[in-house]
């Protein structure tokens, strides 16, 4: 097997919530396209900045012909019509309007949506706590489009401007070649705190409303996480640092090259320890490989959010996938006193199964005399399991589905040499994702039998994409690394520009009934005669 790596150098409303959603809401498909700016200032930076060459153009692009291919199957068409359904009702639905979903201009939206799609599109969104906010879409359109666009808006807008506590300001124009939508509280008016001026400048000078670049992008933009964390409802502290994101997409050798860089407002050491990867226990032929280091934040929000304390503070985790069979993946920590870590474990998870109807409990959990072994038994194909094992004399704690695979076909040398490349690598990941979304599908299913989670439909939209994305995806690696101290860097190459849990929990979010709010498995109705499954917290 060939390894062709490649280095790299809801809760309360507030008046403020309500106007994100109300922005959030009617420019849905352009935050869609996210894949994934400072606080307003006078200076005028935008809580969300997005372009989006456009699928027209993508198309016309040779280097972006491998990825066109599998976006316009069959399976893609239908789910992205089926995506785009739901977007225009999304509206009606999430927003406290007068007007009834079935007496909704629903039919007028959807088009819209198939434009910002295809043709190119920039976005910038102004927000900020307590402060006014604006996003303005600008939309290169042919003039028959422009004409439907200045047709079907105002009736939308006015559909959606019963709804008070949004209090908007709405404007729609042509400037040259592009359509402007522009939405803003009315105290803007005041702040004298506006993108629309800037963006009109643009224009008058370049002929484009965004700051022109010599990049070659498919799509780029950045996103002030604190901002998008507000607009979907979320409570933020204010000392919270969370990061600028800034990203890009484009094409490189045929493949998706995806750049991203997270800059915290405060310094945040990170400090990196040799790697020691446990190659013992990690055989060929993988499909998979992941390692991480600095993971004691994580550790500290995962057991605090649980609340079970049975871990000891460790630094890197690594996991990996074999061939074969989908369940054969893997984690190992180090842990000093495993076989202490199992029997907090399992009397953690002893206590929940007890109090959340343990008698009903679709598995049974079985813990060796001397703690070695922690199984959930009574599952179809599975035994998920906790192990206390040794490599090279270092006491890991050893997870998976089903028991390890041994086999007489070491770890690849290139792996291990990829990883050491680079001192100031924080997180690694390699994967063949055609395998791994199918693994993945098998996994998710199982977790949500376990979570007491209602099924991803089999015949869905959803599950006959990941099927056709399956024999198409090819490898996937992605490498992010401490660029500065208050920096992380990302960069990665794909074939669909994402892994295989990743595509999963698209789908997942896809299906959703209330789209684009929540997951499927959060909204759809538990399967009957399932209890919880232990870990879950109210």
């Amino acid at each position: 097997m060939m390894y062709p790596f490649t280095r790299v150098a809801m809760p309360q409303r507030t008046p403020f919530t309500q106007g994100c959603r109300y922005v959030l809401s009617l420019l849905i498909a352009a935050c869609f396209l996210v894949g994934c700016g400072k606080s307003p200032t006078p200076n005028v930076s935008p809580s969300l900045r997005l372009h989006w060459l456009g699928k027209k153009r993508l198309s016309a692009e040779s280097n972006a012909t491998n990825f066109i291919s599998i976006w316009n199957l069959p399976e893609s068409v239908r789910l992205e019509n089926q995506t785009l359904d739901k977007l225009s009702t999304a509206p009606w639905r999430l927003l406290a309007t007068s007007v009834t979903l079935s007496n909704a201009p629903t039919a007028l939206l959807r088009p819209l949506l198939n434009d910002v799609v295809q043709e190119e599109t920039y976005l910038e969104v102004l927000s900020g706590t307590n402060q006014p906010y604006e996003a303005v879409l600008a939309i290169k359109l042919p003039p028959d489009r422009a004409a439907l666009w200045q047709a079907n808006l105002p009736p939308i807008l006015k559909s959606l401007s019963s709804n008070p506590s949004a209090n908007p300001s709405l404007s729609l124009a042509n400037i040259g070649n592009w359509t402007i939508l522009s939405i803003s509280d009315l105290r803007l008016q005041a702040s004298k705190l506006s993108i629309l001026p800037q963006i009109r400048q643009r224009l008058a000078a370049t002929g484009i409303p965004f700051v022109q670049d010599t990049t070659n992008d498919w799509i780029n933009g950045s996103v002030e996480v604190s901002w998008l964390s507000r607009a979907a409802g979320w409570q933020v502290q204010s000392n919270s640092n969370l990061p600028v994101v800034e990203f890009s997409a484009m094409a490189e050798a045929g493949n998706v090259k995806t750049l991203a860089k997270l800059t915290f407002p405060s310094n945040a050491p990170i400090q990196l320890q040799p790697w020691n990867i446990p190659t013992n226990m990690i055989f060929d032929p993988l499909i998979a490989f992941t390692a991480s280091r600095h993971v004691a934040p994580l550790l500290d929000w995962w057991q605090n959010k649980l609340s079970v304390h049975a871990l000891q503070p460790f630094d890197q985790v690594v996991s990996w996938a074999v061939a074969g069979f989908p369940f054969q993946t893997y984690f190992a920590i180090p842990q000093p006193q495993p076989t202490n870590a199992i029997s907090l474990m399992s009397d953690w998870l002893t206590q929940k199964i007890s109090g959340q109807g343990g008698s009903s409990f679709p598995g049974r959990l079985v813990t060796d005399t001397n703690f070695q072994r922690v199984t959930l038994e009574g599952f179809p194909f599975v035994s998920p399991r906790l192990e206390a094992v040794q490599d090279s004399a270092r006491a890991l704690l050893f997870g998976g589905f089903i028991p390890i695979m041994r086999t007489n076909r070491p770890m690849p040398f290139e792996l291990l040499a990829q990883i050491n490349a680079d001192t100031n690598l924080f997180y690694y990941d390699w994967e063949i994702t055609g395998p791994r979304v199918e693994a993945w599908t098998y996994i998710g299913q199982t977790m949500r039998l376990m979570l007491n989670r209602a099924q991803l439909p089999p015949g869905s939209l959803g599950m006959d994409w990941l099927k056709a994305v399956t024999s198409r995806a090819g490898n996937s690696v992605t490498a992010i690394s401490v660029s500065a101290s208050n920096r992380l860097s990302l960069i990665r190459n794909s074939t669909i520009g994402m892994t295989g849990v990743e595509a999963h929990l698209l789908v997942d979010w896809l299906e959703s009934p209330e789209f684009p709010v929540g997951f499927h498995s959060d909204a759809a109705a538990p399967i009957r005669g399932l209890p919880p499954f232990p870990g879950k917290t109210k």
